[in-house]
Formats: C-alpha cells, sequence, structure tokens
C-alpha cells in the first residue's frame, strides 16, 4: 500500500532481551489499546467496557507484571509501559487482551497498538499515580487508531526488536512480512511512521484496514493526476516548438511535502512522482531549506501561495556541474552543496503550491524538465503554470488531505 520503504535488514547482533538506554531518554515497550466506537456507546456500555477491561489485569497470572510494568487508564481504554522484557510477551498480551475483550456481553472491540520509544514515568503533583508520557507514547497513540476491531499495529522500530531476538520465524506473522517494504502512513501533519500488522493463524488473510484501504485509494488517484499533468505538459510543450522532440523533454512530476526537523521546516521528496521513462531510483533524502517568507529553490523548496506558482528556465546543462551549480546560486540562494545533490539537474522548473488552508501551502508540485525552454519567455511559462495550476492544485491537495487523514 502507498508509500513505502524498504524491508527489514539482517540484524547486526541477536539480543535476548531489549532494555531502552540513553542519556536521559528512558523508555522500552508501550501497548496502547483502544476500545473501537467508545464514544457511541451509551454512557452504561461505556462503565461495563472499562471494567470489563481491567478485570483482565486482575487475575493472578497479572501479579509478575505489576512488579515492572505500569498501567494508566486513557479514558476509552489503556497504556502499557515496560523498560524491559520480551517482544514476543507483549504480541501475546496484546492478542490475550483482544480476545478478552471479545468475550464480553455484548462484545467489545479493541484495537492495539506496540511500540518501541521514548517515554518518562514522572510522578505529577498532585497524581498518585506515575503518568507515562513522551515521544514514544504519542507515537504509539497515533499508530493504535490505524487499526480495525482486532488489529495489532506495530511499529517498524518494534519490528525490528523482535526480529533481533527470532529472525525469520515472526515473518509469517506480519502483514507485510519481512521481505516486503513495511507501510508508510502519516500519523500527524507531515510526520510518518513505517507500520505492519500482526496476524495470529485466526486473522491470517485479512484484508488491511479500512484507513489503509482509505490511503491506498487516495494515493492512487494522485499518481493518476501526475500522470496527466505530464502528458498535458509535454502536449503543450510540443504543439508550441517544433524544434522539441519528445525524448528531448523527458518530464518528470512529483510532489515535496512540507516537515518539521530540529525546528525548522523544510521540504523532502514524497514517493508521489511521475517519469513517463520510468525509473527504479527511490526518491531522494535531501531536504531543502524554508525560510519564513517561503523562499527557496524552484520545485525544490516551498512555494508560498501569495507568491504563486514559480519558474526557472534556460538552466545550464546538467554536464557543466560547476556553471548548474553557480546558476541555480543565483536564482534561488540554495546552497551549492544542496544542489550538487539532486538527483536530476533539470533545465527547467516549474513549482506549483498546493493546500486547503488559506495562506499556507501543504507543498509544492514540482515539474522538472530536461531541456532550458530557451524560446519561451519567462513570463509565458509562469502564465502556463497558473493555468496549471487552476486545473489541478485544489484536486491535489484536497487528495493529500485525505491521504494525510485517512
Amino acid at each position: 500500500m502507498s508509500k513505502k520503504a524498504r524491508g527489514i535488514a539482517p540484524a547486526q547482533e541477536k539480543s535476548a532481551e531489549h532494555k531502552a538506554s540513553g542519556p536521559n531518554i528512558p523508555g522500552g515497550f508501550i501497548l496502547i489499546g483502544d476500545i473501537v466506537d467508545f464514544s457511541k456507546m451509551s454512557q452504561e456500555d461505556q462503565v461495563a467496557a472499562v471494567s470489563h477491561l481491567w478485570r483482565f489485569f486482575a487475575k493472578p497470572a497479572w501479579e509478575k507484571w505489576h512488579e515492572r510494568a505500569y498501567f494508566n487508564c486513557t479514558g476509552d481504554g489503556l497504556v502499557l509501559t515496560c523498560p524491559t522484557g520480551r517482544h514476543r510477551e507483549f504480541v501475546d498480551v496484546a492478542g490475550a487482551l483482544i480476545k478478552h475483550m471479545h468475550s464480553a456481553r455484548p462484545r467489545v472491540g479493541l484495537r492495539i497498538g506496540l511500540h518501541l520509544g521514548p517515554f518518562s514515568q514522572p510522578r505529577l503533583a498532585g497524581v498518585n499515580d506515575l503518568q507515562a508520557i513522551g515521544t514514544g507514547i504519542n507515537q504509539c497513540a497515533r499508530l493504535c487508531p490505524l487499526g480495525d476491531d482486532g488489529d495489532i499495529a506495530l511499529s517498524e522500530e518494534f519490528v525490528k526488536g523482535w526480529y533481533n531476538e527470532e529472525q525469520d520465524k515472526i515473518s509469517r506473522s506480519l502483514a507485510p512480512p519481512l521481505e516486503e517494504p513495511a507501510i508508510e502512513v502519516f500519523i500527524k501533519h507531515s510526520e510518518t511512521m513505517l507500520v505492519r500488522f500482526h496476524r495470529s493463524k485466526l486473522t491470517k488473510g485479512r484484508p488491511p484496514p479500512r484507513r489503509i484501504q482509505d490511503y491506498d485509494r487516495a494515493r492512487s488517484l494522485l499518481l493518476d493526476l501526475l500522470r496527466d499533468m505530464e502528458q498535458v505538459v509535454e502536449g503543450a510543450l510540443r504543439n508550441a516548438s517544433t524544434r522539441i522532440k519528445k525524448h528531448q523533454l523527458d518530464i518528470r512530476v512529483s510532489l515535496f511535502a512540507e516537515q518539521f526537523r530540529q525546528r525548522r521546516l523544510q521540504l523532502r521528496a514524497t514517493d508521489l512522482r511521475y517519469q513517463r521513462s520510468g525509473t527504479t531510483v527511490m526518491p531522494g533524502d535531501t531536504v531543502y531549506p524554508i525560510d519564513h517568507g517561503g523562499r527557496g529553490p524552484v520545485g525544490r523548496a516551498f512555494a508560498s501561495p501569495q507568491k504563486g506558482c514559480q519558474v526557472i528556465n534556460n538552466l545550464p546543462t546538467p554536464a557543466k556541474v560547476d556553471a548548474y551549480v553557480a546558476a541555480m546560486g543565483r536564482q534561488t540562494g540554495l546552497e551549492a552543496d544542496i544542489v550538487r545533490q539532486f538527483q536530476r539537474k533539470a533545465q527547467t522548473f516549474i513549482a506549483i503550491p498546493f493546500g486547503l488552508d488559506p495562506g499556507k501551502a501543504s507543498g509544492v508540485i514540482c515539474i522538472d524538465i530536461m531541456d532550458p525552454l530557451t524560446e519561451f519567455p519567462i513570463e509565458e511559462l509562469k502564465s502556463f503554470a497558473k493555468e496549471l495550476s487552476n486545473a489541478y492544485a485544489l484536486t491535489v491537495a484536497a487528495l493529500w488531505r485525505i491521504r494525510a487523514n485517512s
């Protein structure tokens, strides 16, 4: 489905038990359970569902867990944190919890997220119990709702740790399996996580959760739009110039999205791109800085809605690297070391911002062309870019929002 990353790399060493460590970054195993459709229940049913959930931990078998794990009620579920342990036991606990909730009358649905990440458990003023807080808790909380009733969502951090313990034994219980890429999903704004789903004998062959299917549909429609844009751009340019031949253009249409890293706004490549000639090259991992005014390299950085579309053409041939880097620097202010990292040193860039929020773009549609388009005045190209924006930007923005919120 959707954007995917490479499968699990072979572990360098096998560890018998995970123990989180690091300078002032405690953490470990995180299990978050979410009662499905809790808000649709009557108050009486809500009380009964939560009471049934906590009866699971009152069983004698859980006495030893109370010595090393912490439990917090979230109102419609629970958070279980534990600094040490084995991955298999947390997967087994998740499965047992779901089975326990399904045994309630009436049946109560539960979905679970498992993560391995940083958290702390401070004792807050006026609160008797320890409270689990931190980045790992937030990530696991957003991972959990991706599943349907009965699903166990596993972060790739958890899967990697589990692989270290049991190697290929775990692959048969994962969807996608280890030999296939993990699913990358948006969990908040531009923040993504890699996820797999645990499949027991009872749930083997179960289709992906509904949210993941919606995510896939939005992605497929976005790729169709990018393909259509490439065909429209090529047709318009070839009709306007007798010089241009099909092979000269080598057009690529791709989406770049904003992200926050180290308190700085940046733009990164996404997996959403179309190039007719096809390419097996993964999207680059270079990120491009964005200042508060939206200034940056055309097609490789943010174009603010106030400034509208941006165009650069007539760049030197990429064979003349120094001249190309210098020209990009003059027109965009981009540092030379970033320009040198471009996988494609195109000679024309058209940047079209997209977004649904007034005054703020979510990203940019980048059309890069391996031809300088010297015979076209820059104002003519800008007018063409505006026409493309009117035809495509709003639809791209809507599908991007659906993809991010699925």
